[in-house]
């Protein structure tokens, strides 16, 4: 089946990686706005891939239900007669009226087995033999149409104007207003004051709301140091985007610049959309994840004995090399010694090492795409699952690992809480 989805633009990684992948494994054509031609009309282009779609999938977010784009190819897909699959990605989002009517499919926990099932069943009892016409006689106005004339108020009107008393008095307004503005343009003086142009109205400033406490940070990604922290319902002034389109640059109340996150998970935007320009930043983040790296081969070993008559003492040091070091010491009231300590090595504890997702079975739907509870969702982990775990970080005082997962296939942030170390990995 052909399938058109609509989404809004912030959410573009999370609807690929939970909705796109799966339609495309089932076998179905997916059509993503990835494809739109450079240099081309859009709307056309998107007019006539909806025309040729068997139906569009509707990823429902709180930003696609604000997006004018998206309310547009739903109109578009009602107006062709094509069915309308509602797939909710956020749970609490205000549905609007229309899309209330139909059934919705519940991604709201990720695409979990049942969800998947659930859209899947829902498309196959949607084959392209079911699929309604556009009704030829809607009842009602639209709400874009014009109400027609009434005909006899028109006949009317005609018979009214053609009567030589109206025709009389028309002419009379006529000459009155050709008089007033005669005199009106002559007492101008030599130099006329010139006409103002029409001032349009300023476009209302966007600003970012918070659904959740979030960092604002003094760079667009979560390795920029942590300015301040935006409570829930705060809103602050939106300055631009980054060129991702996932992080916002806001204005401070002490005039500084910040960037915080631009996941609908997170956020909402309040104004117009229109006027906020993407912003690349010049500043380079300051590195904040904690590496653990394997240590040089040059290491120092520093140790006091106090040596025993006829005693050889053993040392253990956790260096990395084995050294055979001649340590001389002078014990008071007897005569020098000299010792040859022995260092024993423990196994190295360096990344990238082993883990395990705790569990028996199901998915966990805790990856993130960066070390930060406010950072959008990656493909969900298999628990019981063994993975691979690439380095660490930290925020807000919680340990945070890059795993590689899914045989390899993906990659992402999970906090310490979700997955279990092996013994050669670094203790944090």
């Amino acid at each position: 089946m052909r399938l058109f989805i609509s989404y809004a633009h912030v959410d573009k990684t999370i609807v690929q990686d939970w909705i796109v992948s799966k339609l495309v494994a089932g076998g179905h054509d997916v059509w993503f706005d990835t494809r739109l031609v450079a240099g081309q009309e859009w709307k056309q282009q998107l007019s006539d891939e909806i025309k040729r779609s068997d139906a569009l999938v509707y990823c429902v977010t709180p930003e696609s239900i604000a997006s004018e784009w998206c309310q547009w190819e739903l109109a578009k897909a009602i107006e062709f007669g094509k069915p309308v699959v509602p797939v909710l990605m956020q749970g609490r989002t205000k549905i609007s009226r229309s899309l209330s009517q139909l059934q919705y499919v519940d991604f709201s926990d990720g695409p979990t087995g049942d969800a998947v099932a659930r859209l899947m069943e829902g498309l196959q009892q949607l084959s392209p033999a079911q699929i309604p016409p556009a009704p030829t006689n809607p009842q009602g106005t639209p709400p874009q149409a014009i109400e027609p004339e009434n005909p006899s108020s028109k006949n009317t009107m005609m018979k009214l104007l053609s009567h030589p008393a109206t025709q009389a008095i028309i002419g009379i307004i006529g000459v009155l207003i050709a008089v007033v503005a005669l005199l009106v343009s002559g007492s101008g003086g030599s130099n006329p004051e010139p006409t103002r142009a029409a001032e349009l109205p300023t476009p209302m400033t966007p600003v970012v709301v918070a659904m959740r406490d979030l960092d604002i940070r003094s760079g667009p990604d979560a390795d920029f140091p942590r300015l301040n922290i935006l409570p829930v319902d705060g809103a602050l002034d939106i300055l631009g985007i980054s060129e991702d389109r996932l992080w916002y640059q806001v204005l401070l109340a002490n005039g500084r610049r910040g960037w915080v996150l631009a996941a609908s998970t997170g956020v909402r935007l309040e104004g117009d959309r229109g006027v906020v320009s993407v912003i690349i930043p010049t500043a380079t983040p300051s590195f904040t994840p904690t590496e653990m790296d394997t240590p040089t081969s040059t290491a120092t070993a520093t140790a006091t004995l106090t040596i025993a008559p006829t005693a050889t003492p053993t040392l253990t040091s956790t260096a990395p090399h084995t050294y055979t070091p001649t340590a001389t010491d002078t014990q008071s009231n007897s005569p020098t010694a000299t010792n040859t300590p022995v260092f024993t090595n423990t196994p190295s504890q360096t990344y990238p090492c082993d883990g395990q997702i705790p569990g028996v079975s199901g998915l966990l739907n805790q990856v993130r795409i960066q070390p930060s509870n406010t950072s959008p969702l990656r493909p969900p982990v298999e628990r019981g699952s063994s993975v691979r775990i690439l380095r660490s970080a930290s925020d807000f005082g919680s340990v945070w690992y890059e795993i590689e997962y899914n045989n390899g296939v993906n990659k992402g942030w999970i906090t310490e809480d979700f997955v279990e170390t092996s013994t050669n990995c670094p203790r944090n």
